[in-house]
């Protein structure tokens, strides 16, 4: 049968059990060819599909089709470029990047996650222009950074560090409801160091409040360093 989708290349290399590399590789949606890699790699492991779209309807949002584009760097190291379209809402893109430092030989530094999303709220291309309160529809830019770090010093001792920067105080209601909903109300900003030794633990904590339209004080959550693997998805299908 003719797949809906395909990568051709130049080269390819298999490796049994373990990655696919190739080179030149041509994104194909159909017949029509919609993005050019000139590294791709691809871990055999990984079952996930490396393009996905997810259709739906909500009354805020209208009808919507969001898309996550998945393309390896190097061993866990990945980038997933969203590309989504609200008809109540307009365009929107984004990119996770995922990054392990021991992919590039320096385990010592650590991993993380940085998040970028871009909302054209009422811009071009939105079918049906509405407020999310109120009854301002004007076109408005809204987007979110978060960056997470964690580095490991030794078995008992672990850095860690948050940042989050939005646009307002609602897009994360607005636009990623079950993140606003499993998280503090407060997106967290801080640095933190915690050892855990057999007769004591020690932690050193800084916080610092980016966005003044938060008036709560920030609290530090528990001992972790959730990366999620984005996309499984931030709102529910209706």
């Amino acid at each position: 049968d003719e797949p809906n989708y395909k990568i051709t290349a130049k080269e390819i290399q298999v490796f049994p059990n373990d990655k696919i590399i190739a080179k030149n590789a041509v994104l194909y949606i159909g017949k029509v060819p919609v993005m050019w890699f000139p590294y791709y790699y691809h871990p055999i492991i990984d079952l996930r599909a490396k393009v996905q779209f997810i259709p739906g309807w909500k009354s805020e949002w209208g009808y919507f089709l969001l898309s996550s584009w998945r393309y390896y760097i190097k061993g866990n190291t990945k980038v997933d470029v969203f590309l989504d379209y609200r008809t109540k809402k307009g365009f929107a893109e984004g990119v996770d990047f995922y990054y392990y430092a021991k992919d590039v030989g320096i385990p010592e530094l650590g991993e993380g996650l940085f998040r970028s999303y871009f909302i054209h709220q009422n811009d071009w291309g939105t079918y049906d222009p509405t407020p999310f309160r109120g009854e301002d529809d004007s076109p408005e830019l809204r987007n979110r950074f978060q960056w997470m770090h964690r580095i490991d010093f030794g078995e008992s001792t672990i850095g860690m560090l948050e940042f989050n920067k939005m646009s307002d105080e609602y897009i994360l209601k607005d636009y990623f409801y079950n993140e606003y909903e499993e998280s503090e109300p407060v997106p967290q900003n801080y640095v933190s160091i915690i050892s855990a030794q057999p007769n004591y633990t020690f932690t050193f904590t800084a916080e610092k409040r980016f966005d003044d339209f938060y008036t709560m004080v920030q609290k530090l959550p528990e001992l972790r360093l959730d990366i999620p693997d984005q996309r499984l998805w931030e709102t529910p299908i209706y």
